[in-house]
């Protein structure tokens, strides 16, 4: 993407800001969320507009034809599921209807699949503690938020540009900013508070102490760690992992329908001191969302596939 700011809360605060964003850019009020993002993303953007007007659609990910009212459609690629969108086809179905393309990432998936840009997407945001930031119960994390360069003066939050001293180093300055503490409210894109650039720090260290080929490395780590486990885990009986739409086209996450109530499963689990997958049922009958990052090692990974045969056993 040709510009970034300065960092936002978190990524779901960054999906937010980008689809008020895309609204104050095409002056439309009408957002649409494919419903295969993660809950959390449109819960977010439904607290950030409750008094906007703004009106949030859900999208089927398959579908051919949107509403030619829509500000944005916003994809989450890695979705939920783990599972990579056709970015593609639905930023042309929204450049088609006047609409923007918004794209939430998984950082570290970056490292293995195309990059958003590569297809004329027109604003990016992710989570940034995948990228050497500690759990720590919750926060604080750091929002990743990027866009074209036509439209810079809606982005939320700060922009630094370089330039160079009266000695001619080079310099970086505060060049924009957009929230209502340095401007006329009535001009302002966002009332963001912080950049938390103490967290921006330890992104930036840990991105260039892998470097370009580590970053690769990384991913291809977590790629082959996810789909070794979905093997093993497939090869249990009871135990099923869905088929992905796109075949194999998962990251970290994928489902899994268990011979029982996940809950129950996790249980389980738990007694044996692993931590079992999300327990999403409500969404997939007797599912479980399991992800596999590249802190599991091999051993963690055979142990909790040999604690699912045992408990699946044992149904």
């Amino acid at each position: 993407m040709e510009v970034a700011n300065a960092g936002m809360y978190d990524g779901p605060t960054a999906f937010a800001e980008a689809c008020l964003m895309a609204a104050r850019i095409t002056r439309r009020t009408r957002i649409g969320v494919l419903s295969t993002a993660d809950a959390r993303l449109p819960e977010t953007l439904a607290a950030y507009s409750k008094y906007q007007d703004i009106e949030i659609i859900e999208i089927d990910p398959g579908t051919t034809d949107i509403a030619d009212d829509l500000a944005c459609i916003a994809i989450q690629s890695p979705n939920f599921f783990g599972e990579i969108e056709d970015v593609g086809r639905l930023a042309r179905m929204a450049h088609e209807k006047g609409a923007l393309s918004i794209v939430h990432v998984n950082p570290t998936a970056l490292g293995l699949f195309r990059p958003p840009g590569d297809f004329d997407v027109d604003i990016v945001t992710a989570e940034g503690q995948p990228l050497g930031v500690p759990l720590a119960f919750g926060g604080p994390y750091v929002g990743l938020f990027a866009c074209k360069k036509a439209h810079i003066r809606q982005m939320p939050g700060r922009i630094i540009g370089q330039t160079t001293d009266t000695r001619g180093r080079t310099g970086y300055v505060l060049t924009l900013q957009t929230r209502e503490q340095h401007i006329r409210r009535e001009r302002a894109t966002s009332n963001i508070c912080t950049s938390t650039q103490l967290i921006g720090l330890m992104v930036t260290v840990f991105v260039a102490t892998l470097g370009k080929q580590g970053m690769k490395d990384l991913a291809k780590l977590c790629y082959q760690k996810a789909h070794y486990t979905a093997a093993e885990i497939d090869r249990l009986n009871g135990f099923t992992v869905e088929p992905s739409e796109s075949g194999t086209a998962y990251f970290h996450e994928f489902v899994v329908r268990c011979p029982g109530s996940p809950a129950a499963i996790n249980a389980a689990l738990l007694e044996r001191k692993i931590i079992g997958g999300l327990d999403i049922s409500d969404r997939v009958d007797n599912g479980m969302l399991v992800c596999v990052t590249e802190t599991n090692s091999k051993a963690d990974i055979d142990g909790f596939v040999a604690a699912l045969g045992e408990i699946g056993a044992a149904q």
